[in-house]
């Protein structure tokens, strides 16, 4: 059995070390849409969880709407939220998996310190 590259394994800890280190502020490379009301309200939240754009249809801008349209804003938002939510999840679980060493590797290098304890 050949013996594990300990350095290798050095740089894979420490790799991961750093993206733990570098999820704790989180973003994505892409945007995310919420919409309310079937499209009437669309919000666009970017990478960092910020409202980068509104639109609303102009119908909902009567005087009268001005309630209805709160609460469509409201649902546009924790559905960009949600979706936002979601996929930074899974870029951060995704990031972390990469760099996890294999468990192989693991175990042969608790085998060699065994074996050199052992001399």
């Amino acid at each position: 059995m050949p013996a594990p590259d300990f350095n290798s394994l050095l740089t894979n800890v420490r790799s991961l070390l750093g993206n733990f280190n570098a999820t704790e502020r989180p973003s994505l490379d892409v945007d995310t849409e919420g919409v309310g009301g079937g499209g009437l309200v669309q919000l666009i939240l970017n990478g960092q969880g910020n409202v980068r754009e509104i639109n609303i249809k102009p119908l909902l801008l009567e005087q009268e709407n001005v309630h209805h349209l709160e609460q469509l804003l409201m649902g546009a938002f924790n559905d960009a939220l949600e979706k936002y939510r979601e996929a930074l999840a899974d870029k951060t679980a995704n990031s972390m998996l990469q760099n996890i060493p294999d468990p192989e590797d693991l175990s042969n290098l608790v085998s060699l310190m065994i074996d050199n304890e052992k001399k």
